[in-house]
């Protein structure tokens, strides 16, 4: 990842929910399985996997957001 799309992940993170935003950091930064991610918050793994779907569906929201009128023009 080269350092403009890792500032903006950054801003999309900040913007997630909390609870959202740890799930994912405890993935993605921390490498940790949803088993252990599952014990360490004291819920379901259900749980973990679902909010891991969700954070990602916000996740891609925020950054098309960002990227909005980024990137090549098709209308020239």
């Amino acid at each position: 990842m080269d350092a403009e799309n890792k500032i903006d992940m950054d801003k999309a993170l900040k913007q997630l929910n909390p609870i959202y935003r740890q799930i994912v950091v405890l993935k993605y930064y921390n490498d940790l399985s949803e088993g252990e991610i599952s014990k360490y918050l004291g819920v379901p793994v259900g749980t973990v996997k679902s909010r891991l779907y969700r954070a990602s569906l916000f996740l891609s929201n925020i950054m098309e957001e960002q990227n909005e009128g980024v990137g090549y023009d098709e209308e020239r």
